[in-house]
């Protein structure tokens, strides 16, 4: 293993799984938990935006400080470690929270994030256990992703790439300033967005919140595609004649597309966004 390696899996592989219900054949497999959590912004890349929250998360959430990589195409990247795995739906709704409350003004079109229940980009799928590997080649642009240090990211804003592959002993260095946030930092940090996995309030918060916008109507006409969600995310019927298990499979993806079109939706208020996050969490 190279030192690049071994940074690699320090900060962002989590430990090898036990066996899941799936393999047992006891049951559907649950996702694996995550160490990684990555947040994107690009279509411009845009350190000034991006830096707010690579510096909010330290002094307002008492994390460490994120790595920070271009992605070799068209995006800069805060690469967040954590100590211990988390559920993929924990770690996105902390992102989603970032993303409302230091960057409510961004197109969700701007931002990708890692895990989220869409394809990243990259051909990595949203069950994959870490995102794609950096450093590394990128086919679509010819390009390099790669760690960067804070004070010369700004300098690839208008190319967020390297042209050549980066030295794995100057990648390895990079990552070895970094340390994964502890198990009691990441509580704080949740603490501090609201984000607290016992609020059983949360799904109820976030829809009465979105209500009192304008988001929804609490009885929705629509009859668009059973379980999905309609313009600006508001809830549609369920299909008639599913069974029990079908119903409540289609209500939970129901309740996880309208919360996902509450975070993304730059309009509201970002406390409404948040209380929205709260709900994945549920």
């Amino acid at each position: 293993m190279t030192r690049l390696d071994a940074e690699w899996q320090r900060l962002f592989v989590p430990p090898v799984p036990l066996a899941t219900d799936a393999a047992a054949g006891t049951g559907p497999a649950s996702p694996p938990p995550v160490r990684a959590l990555v947040l994107a912004l690009g279509r411009p890349a845009d350190w000034q935006a991006l830096g707010v929250v690579w510096r909010a998360v330290q002094s307002e959430l008492g994390l460490p400080a994120p790595a920070i990589a271009v992605s070799g195409s068209d995006s800069l990247q805060l690469w967040f470690a954590l100590a211990d795995p988390v559920p993929r739906a924990r770690g996105e709704a902390f992102l989603q929270a970032l993303v409302a409350r230091w960057m409510p003004a961004v197109a969700p079109a701007r931002l990708s994030l890692w895990p989220s229940g869409a394809q990243w980009v990259g051909a990595v799928g949203p069950a994959a256990p870490h995102p794609p590997r950096v450093p590394g080649p990128v086919a679509a642009t010819g390009g390099w992703s790669a760690f960067v240090a804070p004070d010369l990211v700004a300098l690839f804003e208008d190319s967020p790439a390297l042209d050549l592959p980066p030295g794995d002993e100057a990648q390895a260095d990079m990552l070895s300033r970094c340390r994964p946030a502890r198990a009691d930092e990441w509580a704080g940090a949740l603490a501090a967005l609201g984000l607290d996995p016992k609020t059983a309030s949360a799904v109820a918060s976030a829809t009465a919140d979105a209500s009192e916008a304008g988001l929804v109507s609490p009885r929705p006409e629509s009859t668009a595609h059973a379980g999905g969600p309609t313009a600006r995310g508001a809830p549609v019927p369920l299909a008639e004649g599913l069974d029990e298990a079908e119903e409540a499979r289609a209500a939970r993806q129901q309740a996880r597309a309208f919360l996902l079109a509450v975070m993304q939706d730059a309009s509201l208020p970002w406390t409404t966004r948040v209380d929205a996050a709260r709900g994945l969490l549920s």
